[in-house]
């Protein structure tokens, strides 16, 4: 019956607790190492970032404690090609099987093993001659490969590492799911703020159409509140975030959202939701729009912008071949006139703009009016 001690319980539980407050997946490894080692009596370990297709995607991010450092960049070609563990896991992966498996467990023969040419020339020069290898994953997927070694002369891994690495892997998961969560959330913040920078925003606040708060940058969420004039719409109550809009940028979003309520059948032209508001006594100009999810409700976006935005760039009219009255069109759309407002203060009819718009659009290789500031700006 395998057992796991009391020591060893409260070891898996630091060095998880330890792998948490690493800020990035690869600080880890190096840092618990030797206490893992220690944990599972190895000598050595690798460590590896994985994808759950074991048999097609690359294995990447190695990382090696008491290795040979020009040997750990040779692993992932000797693990695919000869390691029996490795091959074995794979099996198990392929079948559903659990996800640890040990030199004993498939290497049938001892003999073949220790004379084949992968045990002496890559295993020995280590002192690797047992392995235990098992993957880290959650109900979401694979998320980390972790081996551990012993050196000729000690036992081969038994039930209780075996315990050990079940134990340790369910921990270890929710390490690295949230190192997953957060590298995603940095890499989507990073380009959350390119586009901003392009498109001449300073900050912004998201709401869900209840309005509650579900992201915001900078201080976006203090300067709103601290906005002349306003109506409350979001009570304290329930965890919502207290914020102040004017009557009339409120009832723009609740009208966009109202027309989306019927299904995607009724969803207004992409070109015609954004609306700029620069005159709202003591606001800065703010863009308003609604944001369309996928089988999600909608979200609502409120942009502070800076100067930049709709400031467009009378060179790229010229590269582009724009006429002066799709010029003109252009920069009404670029503050953020819907098309029935661009007709009425260019007095022409809302046929003609759509008209404009699909020339300018045609002609500047957008689709909609975002790309369009994008493409036009100075």
């Amino acid at each position: 019956m395998p057992t796991v001690s009391e020591t060893d319980i409260d070891s898996i539980l630091r060095i998880s607790g330890m792998a948490v407050e690493c800020t990035v997946e690869t600080e880890f490894p190096p840092a618990l190492f030797g206490q893992m080692t220690e944990l599972f009596g190895s000598k050595s370990c690798v460590y590896y970032s994985m994808s759950a297709d074991l048999d097609n995607h690359p294995i990447w991010d190695g990382v090696g404690y008491n290795l040979n450092g020009k040997r750990v960049q040779e692993y992932e070609d000797h693990y695919r090609a000869l390691d029996p563990c490795f091959a074995g896991l794979r099996h198990r992966a392929a079948t559903g099987g659990p996800l640890i498996v040990s030199t004993d467990q498939v290497a049938t023969n001892e003999r073949s093993y220790v004379d084949s040419g992968y045990y002496r020339d890559f295993l020995l020069p280590q002192h690797i001659h047992n392995s235990i290898i098992f993957a880290v994953n959650d109900r979401y997927g694979m998320l980390g490969l972790f081996g551990f070694h012993r050196a000729a002369g000690k036992p081969a891994y038994g039930a209780d590492e075996h315990l050990k690495a079940r134990l340790f892997g369910s921990q270890i998961a929710s390490a690295l799911r949230i190192r997953s969560e957060n590298d995603r959330h940095l890499r989507t913040r990073a380009l959350a703020k390119k586009l901003m920078e392009r498109a001449g925003i300073v900050d912004y606040v998201v709401m869900d159409t209840r309005w509650t708060l579900v992201d915001s940058s900078g201080d976006a969420v203090q300067r709103l509140l601290g906005l002349s004039g306003g109506v409350r719409i979001v009570g304290e109550s329930g965890g919502r975030v207290l914020s102040y809009l004017p009557g009339y940028v409120k009832q723009h979003l609740e009208d966009l959202v109202a027309r989306y309520s019927d299904g995607p059948a009724v969803t207004p032209a992409s070109s015609d939701q954004p609306r700029v508001f620069d005159d709202i006594p003591g606001w800065p100009r703010v863009l308003v729009d609604v944001l369309a999810l996928d089988a999600s409700p909608p979200l609502l976006l409120v942009a502070l912008l800076d100067e930049r935005h709709g400031a467009l760039s009378e060179s790229k009219f010229a590269d582009f071949g724009l006429t002066p009255r799709e010029r003109e069109v252009a920069r009404k759309a670029s503050c953020g006139l819907t098309t029935t407002q661009i007709a009425d203060q260019l007095r022409i009819s809302r046929k003609t703009v759509e008209h404009h718009l699909d020339h300018i659009f045609r002609k500047t290789g957008t689709h909609n009016r975002t790309a369009l500031i994008y493409r036009l700006s100075a």
